[in-house]
């Protein structure tokens, strides 16, 4: 009876074994898969050089020396929602021509981003009003459509954005907690990778309001 009981005893102690070394393989392999899908996904976005990019990163270094691309972590993946779009293209009679300057376009021409239009207006004292919410849209000159690619509520705004090829766009963003994000759009196949930055950089001056200022004479 007593060998019966250890005999079973160590059955059961060299399954437990079995079982815990297969448990940490599984730990490792995904732990390692995680790590190589963040690690690509991170070297994708250093790898990315843009003249709004670096006019961008220079207006937080300004703020904090050490804000880099190098502290932005990959965050997540989500999907475009393409729907019809709130705001007149540039061929539509009701287009406003003030938003012309801001216009975004992809290296082909064939597209451009607006992130201004939903966003702001000039009222009759030439003062810029501001709406809480955000429309980014994809204009297509080509097909003349107007789609929704983005929208902001008032937690979170686009600064900038930019085409990193005809396909992706590049959105560079900042919210309420004064954390900032980076956004890649694919308008191919819809995916959306974002990245956030790993500390608050606190500033005073409204982004959006310096941008515009900058451009136009109001």
């Amino acid at each position: 009876m007593l060998n019966l009981l250890t005999n079973s005893f160590n059955q059961i102690t060299k399954n437990f074994n079995r079982i815990s070394v297969l448990l940490i393989l599984v730990f490792l392999f995904f732990s390692c898969t995680e790590n190589k899908i963040k690690k690509i996904d991170t070297n994708i976005l250093k790898s990315s050089t843009n003249k709004t990019l670096n006019l961008w990163l220079n207006n937080y270094i300004k703020v904090d020396k050490n804000f880099s691309l190098d502290n932005f972590n990959f965050f997540s993946e989500d999907t475009i929602s393409f729907i019809e779009g709130n705001v007149f293209g540039k061929f539509d009679n009701e287009f406003n021509p003030v938003y012309l300057p801001f216009l975004i376009y992809s290296k082909n021409k064939q597209k451009y981003i607006d992130i201004d239009s939903y966003k702001w207006t000039v009222d009759e004292d030439n003062e810029i009003i501001f709406s809480a919410d955000q429309e980014i849209d994809l204009v297509d000159l080509q097909n003349k459509t107007v789609t929704r690619i983005g929208f902001e509520g008032p937690s979170q705004w686009v600064e900038e954005a930019y085409w990193e090829s005809d396909s992706v766009v590049v959105l560079l963003e900042n919210n309420y907690e004064n954390i900032p994000v980076i956004a890649k759009l694919n308008i191919n196949n819809g995916l959306v990778k974002i990245y956030r930055y790993n500390s608050v950089i606190d500033t005073e001056v409204y982004y959006p309001e310096k941008r515009i200022t900058e451009k136009i004479q109001i």
